[in-house]
């Protein structure tokens, strides 16, 4: 039985896996459609320790944020790229409602690790309403892209990337593993999102 390991999908998350695979040197292939439009190659990159609606704190993010960093730096420096950028990030307040939750929702002990004490610098003449903001701490943009694209080159090198669009009813699993294009693989993991 092969113990290569079979991922369908280098976005995001398939891509990690990749790294994480290689660290360990466990034999993969990665097959993807190679569509220039995906999830991951328009996602914006952030990452923000408070978000979403209820302006709270991500769930770990602590934990997360360190492990990124980590991450990104070392698939960096594998590369020779740098497409991780740790800096201050502004969320803006889009109304009443918000800025009212965000009175509340600011003093709170679990936020104070995440903020600076300053308020964001804005411009006027750009921004409407320059004072309804905050600006957060230990956030990142990931240049997706960039990192996708490096990746891919990377493991192209190692004859572990393959371009195709595999469907489910190609993938054939039996008792000895898995089969796919008269290949065999221990596992398979699809990793190409909704």
């Amino acid at each position: 039985m092969s113990s290569r390991i079979l991922i369908i999908g280098q976005g995001l998350a398939g891509t990690a896996l990749a790294w994480r695979l290689w660290e360990r040197r466990v034999p993969f292939v990665i097959v993807d459609r190679d569509e220039p439009v995906t999830c991951s190659r328009v996602a914006a990159g952030l990452i923000t320790p408070i978000t979403g609606m209820r302006l709270t704190v991500s769930w770990r993010y602590a934990m997360f944020y360190r492990e990124a960093l980590r991450f990104y730096r070392e698939c960096g420096k594998r590369l020779k790229q740098r497409f991780f950028f740790p800096r201050g990030y502004v969320r803006l307040l889009k109304d009443g409602q918000e800025i009212a939750k965000w009175e509340k929702r600011r003093r709170d002990p679990d936020m104070q690790p995440f903020l600076h004490r300053q308020p964001p610098q804005l411009d006027a003449d750009v921004v409407r309403d320059p004072q309804n903001g905050f600006q957060q701490r230990h956030a990142a943009w990931l240049d997706t892209n960039t990192y996708l694209q490096a990746s891919r080159t990377f493991f192209e090198s190692l004859v572990s990337w393959r371009k195709a669009d595999v469907k489910p009813e190609d993938v054939h699993d039996d008792a000895d593993g898995i089969t796919w294009n008269a290949q065999r693989f221990s596992h398979v993991i699809w990793a190409q999102g909704w």
